[in-house]
C-alpha cells in the first residue's frame, strides 16, 4: 500500500508539468513572504526636520561667532547621523530576503531534482516531532537541535544531489568528480562526520547563556559555530582526500578508470574537484545557518535594552549593543598608531645608534664579530625593538605621549563613530590593580579611565575628533585630573604592541562573511589538493600524517610568527645558542611559506569585526589557487610514473 502511494507520488513529482507550476508557486510565495514581512515591519518615518534647531544652538553656544556656532552645528549632527547609521539596523531587511531566497532556492532545487513532494513530507514528519517538543519549556532546547539538525540535514542532501546533478556530463574529470561524491558519501567515516557536523552546529546555540550580554554570544557563538565548522571540515577533508586516491590504488580500484581513456591529470583533477565541490557543500550549509542564527540573536533585546534598540531610560543605544554593532556585526578598518621606525626616518642616526651597540657587546664579549651581516642585522633588529618598546611606554615625569593615527578621512566625510581600543601593562598586571589614565581629543577635551591592567578597553568617539587632513592625535596622561591639580601614578605603564588603534565600520557583516566563508572555501580547496598530491604516491597513514603536518603548520603560522617575536637565538652575552638558531630557522620558514595563509585569518576577522577586504580575497585567492595549481603539476607528474597494475600499498 505504502509503496503504491509512494510510487503515485513520485510519478507526479517527476513530472514536468508538477515542476514548473509547484517552481512559481514557490517563488510567488517566498516574494510574498518577503513582501508581507516589509509591509508588517514598516521602516520609522523619516524626520525631514533639521537634526539641530537653531534655538537649540543659541542656548549651547552663548557668545560665540556666527562661524563658530555653524562649526558647532556641523559636528553635533555629524555626530547624530553617526548614531542613525546604528540604528538602522534594527529596520535592515536584507538578512529577511536572504532568507526567503536561499529558502526558495533549496525547495526548488529539491522540485527539479524530482523531490519536491518527497521534501514535502519530510518537513511535515519534522514538524510533527518538533512541534509538541517546542510547546513545553523542559523539552524546547531539544526541539530547536533537532529542527535545525532536519533543515541543515534536507539542504545538504539538496545541495549534494545539486552538485552531482551538475558532474552529470560524460566528460571523464566530470565522471570521476561524480564518483568522488557518491564515495563521500557511501562511506561511513565521511558519513559519521557529516552527521556530527551537523548535530554540532545545531547544537551549538542551546550551549549560550541568556543572561550574558548579547555582544559575547554573538561572539562566542561566531568562534565557535564558523571556527569550528572550518576546522572539523577540514579534518574530514583532509582524511578523504588521502583516502579516495590511497585506497584506490591499493584495493587495485583504480585499474577499472585507468584501464579507460582517463589520463593522470584527468584523474588527478576530477578527485579535487569532487572533494571541493564536497567542501563547497558543507561551507554552504554551515554558513547559512551560521548566519541566520547570527541574525535571531542580533534581534534579541541587549543587556540594558527592554526590547531589541531600546533602552528604559530612553537613549539610542545601550553600551552591550553598541559594542555588538561597532566592533562584532561590523567590518572594521583598525588603523594602528604610526610606529617609530628610525631606520626609515633618520638612517644616519640609527646606523650610528647601532655601531654604538655594536661596539658595547665587543667590548664585553671580544668573540663577539661586529662586522658580520647576521650580527648587524640582529643587532638593528634588537635596537629598533627597543626603541619601539620605549615610544610606548608613558613614565610618571613628565607622564605625557602623543600617538597619531592616520587615514582616517573617510570615517569623518561619512561621518562614522570611530573606536578607541587600547590594553595597558604595568608591572606584573595584577588583576587587583587599576590606573587612572587621561585621553587628550581634539573637541572633546580630556577623558579619564579607569584601566585595568592586561585588559582591552574601548572609548566611542564621535568623527568631528578627526583633523581635516584624515589625522586622529591622542594624547596620554599617566595621571589624572582632581579639579585643577594633576595627580600623576607611581609607576610607568605601557601600550603593547598592536594594543592601541583606532577603527571604524566601512560597511555591513553580512557581505564581509560571505567573502570569509569564500575564503575559507580556498584555504580547504588548497588542503584538498594537498591531500590528493600526498595519496599518489604514499600508503593512507603516511600520506595522513603529511597532509595533516602541512594542516597544522599553515594554520599555526601566527602563532609561530607571534612566538618569534619573544624567542631570541642568542644568550644574555650576545652569543649564538646553536640549537635555538636551528629552532628558529625552521620556524622562519615555515612561517614564511604559510604567511599569507596565516596572514588572511578569516575567521579571527568575523569575530573580531575586522574587515576582511576584495583586494585581500582576490590576493589571498590569487596566491593559494597557485600554490594549488603547482601542487596538481607535482601530483601529475608524480602519477604518471606510478606502476599502478603492481601497486600493493606497501
Amino acid at each position: 500500500m505504502w509503496r503504491d502511494f509512494y510510487g503515485k507520488l513520485d510519478r507526479v513529482q517527476q513530472a514536468r508539468g508538477f515542476k514548473i507550476a509547484a517552481s512559481i508557486a514557490i517563488v510567488l510565495l517566498a516574494i510574498g513572504g518577503f513582501v508581507a514581512y516589509w509591509l508588517a515591519n514598516p521602516a520609522p518615518a523619516v524626520d525631514t526636520a533639521p537634526i539641530v534647531q537653531p534655538a537649540e544652538v543659541e542656548a549651547e553656544t552663548p557668545g560665540l561667532t556666527p562661524e563658530e556656532k555653524a562649526e558647532y552645528k556641523s559636528e553635533v549632527e555629524r555626530y547624530q547621523r553617526a548614531v542613525a547609521q546604528l540604528m538602522a539596523g534594527q529596520t535592515d531587511k536584507t538578512s529577511v530576503a536572504v532568507g526567503f531566497a536561499a529558502a526558495a532556492g533549496v525547495v526548488v532545487g529539491a522540485i527539479w531534482l524530482g523531490l519536491g513532494l518527497t521534501l514535502a513530507l519530510f518537513v511535515l514528519a519534522a514538524a510533527a516531532v518538533v512541534a509538541p517538543l517546542a510547546a513545553f519549556g523542559s523539552t524546547r532546547d531539544w526541539s530547536r537541535l533537532l529542527g535545525g539538525v532536519a533543515l541543515l540535514g534536507a539542504s545538504f542532501t539538496v545541495l549534494m544531489r545539486l552538485l552531482s546533478m551538475t558532474f552529470s556530463g560524460s566528460h571523464p574529470v566530470l565522471a570521476i568528480a561524480r564518483n568522488t561524491l557518491a564515495e563521500a558519501v557511501r562511506l561511513k567515516l565521511s558519513l559519521l562526520f557529516i552527521v556530527i557536523l551537523l548535530f554540532a552546529l545545531a547544537s551549538v546555540p542551546g550551549m549560550l547563556n541568556a543572561q550574558t550580554p548579547l555582544r559575547y554570544r554573538v561572539q562566542s557563538f561566531l568562534q565557535y559555530a564558523t571556527g569550528g565548522s572550518f576546522w572539523f571540515i577540514a579534518v574530514l577533508i583532509v582524511l578523504f582526500s588521502v583516502s579516495t586516491v590511497a585506497t584506490e590504488q591499493r584495493g587495485k580500484v583504480i585499474w577499472q578508470t585507468m584501464t579507460k581513456p582517463v589520463s593522470s591529470a584527468q584523474y588527478i583533477l576530477g578527485k579535487w574537484l569532487g572533494i571541493a565541490g564536497l567542501a563547497a557543500v558543507l561551507l554552504s550549509v554551515t554558513g547559512v545557518g551560521v548566519f541566520f542564527f547570527v541574525e535571531f540573536l542580533r534581534a534579541q533585546p541587549a543587556h540594558g535594552e527592554i526590547g531589541p534598540f531600546k533602552t528604559r531610560d530612553g537613549d539610542t543605544l545601550s553600551e552591550d549593543r553598541r559594542f555588538l554593532e561597532t566592533q562584532i556585526l561590523a567590518s572594521r578598518v583598525v588603523v594602528e598608531n604610526e610606529p617609530v621606525d628610525l631606520a626609515t626616518n633618520d638612517p644616519a642616526k640609527f646606523r650610528e645608534a647601532v655601531a654604538g651597540y655594536l661596539k658595547e657587546i665587543h667590548d664585553s664579549n671580544a668573540a663577539f664579530d661586529p662586522t658580520d651581516p647576521t650580527n648587524q642585522n640582529d643587532v638593528a633588529k634588537s635596537l629598533n625593538d627597543q626603541l619601539e618598546r620605549s615610544y610606548r611606554a608613558v613614565e610618571p615625569a613628565p607622564g605625557w605621549k602623543t600617538y597619531t593615527f592616520k587615514g582616517l578621512a573617510d570615517a569623518r566625510d561619512k561621518s562614522i563613530l570611530l573606536t578607541f581600543r587600547f590594553k595597558i601593562d604595568a608591572g606584573s598586571n595584577r588583576p587587583d590593580v587599576t590606573l587612572k589614565i587621561t585621553f587628550a581629543f581634539d573637541r572633546i577635551g580630556l577623558i579619564t579611565w579607569d584601566c585595568p591592567l592586561g585588559q582591552y578597553q574601548t572609548i566611542t568617539l564621535p568623527p568631528n575628533v578627526i583633523r581635516e587632513d584624515g589625522t586622529l592625535s591622542v594624547g596620554v596622561i599617566n595621571g589624572a585630573f582632581y579639579g585643577n591639580n594633576l595627580r600623576l601614578n607611581a609607576e610607568p605603564f605601557s601600550f603593547p604592541k598592536s594594543a592601541l588603534a583606532v577603527s571604524y565600520s566601512a560597511g555591513s557583516y553580512r557581505l564581509n562573511f560571505a567573502r570569509v566563508v569564500f575564503i575559507l572555501w580556498v584555504k580547504l580547496a588548497f588542503l584538498a589538493m594537498i591531500g590528493v598530491f600526498a595519496g599518489t604516491f604514499l600508503s593512507f597513514p603516511v600520506a595522513s600524517l603529511v597532509a595533516f603536518t602541512v594542516f597544522i603548520a599553515a594554520e599555526s603560522t601566527n602563532f609561530i610568527q607571534k612566538a618569534l617575536v619573544v624567542f631570541d637565538d642568542m644568550d644574555n652575552k650576545g652569543n649564538v645558542v646553536m640549537w635555538k638558531w636551528v629552532i628558529v630557522r625552521i620556524a622562519e620558514s615555515i612561517s614564511g611559506i604559510f604567511k599569507l595563509y596565516g596572514d588572511l585569518q578569516p575567521t579571527a576577522r568575523i569575530v573580531d569585526g575586522a574587515l576582511l577586504s576584495w583586494s585581500q580575497v582576490a590576493v589571498g585567492t590569487t596566491v593559494l589557487a597557485g600554490a594549488t595549481g603547482l601542487i596538481y603539476i607535482l601530483a601529475v607528474a608524480i602519477f604518471r610514473r606510478r606502476e599502478l597494475a603492481i601497486y600493493s600499498g606497501n
